[in-house]
């Protein structure tokens, strides 16, 4: 009878006897003639510069909404990837109310959270980040800022930018 140790000996024996050679076949070679009077024209197709993208909103409220966010920034195309490199927000509260914002998420298909912080006006938060937040085809780009209320007591202005990768 074989010990443990003997039997994996044997299997694993066994595997590296059973692996077969592979043949691959070089692809053809090919020739690129670059001079300076007559040179291939290169390009990068995924430049940010390329395909840039910003949107903005100035109608984002602290409404509740029973779907779980506040508002549809945008949807992303088909075929494309969205990075959101920058985000900026301007949130006012209601004065009377006392009510101040706090935070905006900023939800693709996870949520990112970004604090608001306070200026010299009453019931006023602000937010400028750079960051890198990435959204698949068809993903969308909902922002929501807190606290929430059943009537609308905070408006924000919003604004993204980035730029478009094809899938």
């Amino acid at each position: 009878m074989l010990t443990l140790r003997a039997r994996s000996h044997f299997l694993f024996m066994t595997a590296i006897a059973l692996v077969l050679p592979a043949t691959v076949n070089a692809a053809p070679t090919v020739t690129v003639v670059n001079t300076e009077t007559n040179p291939v024209i290169t390009r990068d197709v995924d430049n940010g510069a390329r395909n840039f993208f910003q949107t903005a909103t100035g109608v984002l409220t602290n409404a509740f909404n029973p779907q779980g966010f506040g508002l549809t920034l945008t949807t992303v195309p088909a075929g494309k990837v969205l990075v959101i490199e920058y985000l900026s927000a301007a949130c006012q509260g209601s004065v009377p109310a006392a009510v101040s914002p706090s935070t905006l998420r900023l939800g693709t298909n996870v949520d990112h959270f970004f604090a608001l912080t306070p200026t010299t006006f009453p019931a006023e938060g602000v937010t400028s980040q750079v960051t890198r937040i990435y959204a698949g085809p068809l993903t969308a780009v909902n922002l929501t800022v807190f606290p929430t209320t059943n009537t609308p007591l905070i408006t924000c202005n919003v604004a993204i930018s980035g730029y478009l990768l094809n899938q």
